[in-house]
C-alpha cells in the first residue's frame, strides 16, 4: 500500500535494480517480472507470502541500437594480467604455512 501511495502500481517501495545503457537510440520496451505470487502444482509449498526466495523482481528492457554508433565506440583498454594467479597464491600460502609449522616444531 505504501508503494501505491507514491504512484507505484507494482507494489515496490524502493528502486533497487537498474539497467544502464550506453550509445542506444532508444528504449523499445521495459518490463518488471517476478512481482506476482506464482501459482501451479510445481511451486514450493508455502502458506504465506513470506516464502519468496528474494525481495527483488526482475527488470528487462528491449533497446534500439545503431550499427554506426556501436562501431564508433572505442574498445576497453587492455591491461596485463596480475603476475600471480589464484592457484599460485594458494600454493604459496600452503608452502609458507608448512615452513612455519616446521620452524615452530624445532
Amino acid at each position: 500500500k505504501a508503494a501505491e501511495t507514491f504512484g507505484n502500481s507494482f507494489g515496490f517501495t524502493d528502486r533497487l535494480d537498474y539497467i544502464f545503457t550506453k550509445s542506444v537510440l532508444g528504449v523499445r520496451s521495459t518490463e518488471i517480472f517476478g512481482n506476482t505470487w506464482p501459482t501451479g502444482e510445481s511451486i514450493w509449498k508455502c502458506g504465506n507470502k513470506d516464502c519468496f526466495a528474494s525481495d527483488h523482481a526482475g527488470v528487462a528492457a528491449t533497446i534500439l541500437l545503431d550499427d554506426k554508433e556501436v562501431a564508433i565506440n572505442q574498445s576497453l583498454p587492455t591491461h596485463s594480467r596480475f603476475p600471480i594467479g589464484p592457484w599460485q597464491a594458494i600454493g604459496a600460502a600452503v608452502l609458507i604455512f608448512l615452513m612455519w609449522r616446521i620452524v615452530k616444531r624445532k
